[in-house]
């Protein structure tokens, strides 16, 4: 038996009379046949778990290079097995056959099943999609970025590239203490255009660039650990409209400077102040070190880009001294918000409810217990009695926090007298 080309030749003729003219005669035509051919198929009748068999291919030629399909015959017909079918296509394991790289294919049968009826399809064809090889796919027309997805375009009947894959000021990657922000421009509401700027220049290429940002330097310290933190586009501290030089496009320049951090939710953020913070992400710090990449560490862009300066403010309806503003669905405008009772009366020993005013009954001495500290916690307590000096108010901590930087209870002893507490989520203050 001869080897020719990529296909076997058995002729027993050989060495017979005429059979070497004959032999060179089939030789040539195996010869033209195996080289025109890129495809083998491989039929095992009876293929049992743990079973390895030898796929002879002789394409001369790496594993990466073939394209490998296994079938299962099941059902009256031939299955392409995939991630989804049964048997999986995982289940086998595909190598080369070692010191016949590049002839010879092993596969193994994992699936835990016996007497499969299988089959291999190899192809030395293997398509690109980066080359063009799939003709339903236009990467070239526009060439796709990092990340991008495919969306069909009906009046060319083919699949191209859609949106921008990586979004202007995404968050890309972290590590202690640079955040490095994706470049890029955003279009607020109100018309304004910001760009990320790479600190010099005026012409295009010096805009949109990837920003990198000190955390720790916007902070103004390390992070604590374990701790959620939001980045902010402060939009008050925006420079001049600068118009760049080369294509005449007006923009607002975004570096460092123009970013903030802060534990509070964009929720609260953007409630308080409505038309100044633009949320761009949430960084989790790691669990310990004070950095903010390592274990127990994460990061996410905030999928809104676009800055809405805020819905009208309903004048038709009046407002009082000190009335907050709440929306109304029903106008798209904020109004006058109805208040909600903000006094608690207190006779008995309680615990003090954020955001509210105590109005305390000092006919006897009174326990009142602080909730724990948050940073957007005010807490007002009052003697409404007028006896506070005989039957004092004791405030007492939640846990280990202090109060005016002492670690114990606080004594409240002034007729009449009213205190307000602040926490900055750590400790509370007396003002």
């Amino acid at each position: 038996m001869a080897v020719v080309s990529r296909l076997q030749l058995d002729h027993p003729a050989l060495g017979t009379t005429g059979g070497a003219g004959l032999h060179a005669s089939v030789e040539a035509l195996f010869l033209k046949m195996g080289d025109a051919v890129n495809a083998r198929w491989f039929s095992l009748a009876d293929f049992d778990q743990t079973e390895v068999v030898d796929l002879l291919h002789n394409f001369s030629t790496d594993i990466g290079n073939l394209r490998i399909d296994l079938w299962n015959f099941s059902g009256g017909e031939w299955v392409n097995l995939t991630s989804t079918t049964t048997p999986l296509r995982s289940a086998f394991t595909i190598i080369e056959k070692v010191s016949f790289e590049g002839s010879t294919l092993q596969i193994t049968n994992n699936t835990g099943g016996n007497d499969l009826t299988f089959a291999v399809s190899l192809v030395f064809d293997p398509l690109y999609l980066s080359q063009g090889d799939i003709k339903d796919v236009d990467i070239t027309t526009v060439l796709p970025e990092d990340g991008q997805a495919l969306v069909f375009q009906s009046s060319t009947s083919k699949f191209k590239p859609g949106a921008s894959g990586d979004s202007s000021f995404k968050l890309n990657s972290i590590a202690t203490p640079s955040l490095s922000l994706k470049g890029g421009y955003i279009e607020l509401t109100d018309g304004r255009e910001l760009a990320t700027y790479s600190g010099s220049g005026t012409v295009l290429a010096s805009y949109g660039t990837d920003l990198t940002l000190n955390l720790t330097t916007i902070l103004g310290s390390a992070p604590a650990n374990a701790t959620n933190y939001y980045l902010y586009l402060d939009l008050s501290t925006l420079g001049a409209v600068q118009t760049i030089s080369d294509t005449g496009r007006a923009v607002y320049r975004v570096v460092e400077a123009n970013f903030s951090l802060s534990v509070i939710t964009p929720e609260t953020t953007l409630t308080r102040h409505p038309n100044r913070y633009l949320p761009v992400g949430n960084i989790l710090s790691a669990t310990s070190g004070t950095a903010w990449s390592g274990a127990g560490s994460a990061f996410t862009t905030f999928s809104t880009k676009k800055h809405d300066n805020g819905p009208a403010w309903d004048q038709s309806v009046a407002a009082v001294i000190g009335q907050g503003l709440a929306f109304d669905s029903a106008t798209g405008k904020y109004k006058p918000a109805i208040p909600t009772p903000a006094f608690v009366a207190v006779a008995g020993n309680v615990t003090l409810t954020d955001q509210k005013i105590h109005l305390v009954d000092t006919a006897a001495s009174r326990t009142l217990t602080l909730p724990s500290p948050a940073v957007t916690s005010l807490i007002t307590i009052k003697d409404a009695t007028g006896t506070c000096n005989a039957f004092p108010i004791t405030i007492v901590r939640a846990a280990s926090e202090k109060i005016d930087n002492v670690a114990a209870s606080y004594l409240l002893d002034t007729d009449f007298g009213a205190w307000t507490l602040v926490s900055n989520g750590t400790d509370w203050f007396i003002i």
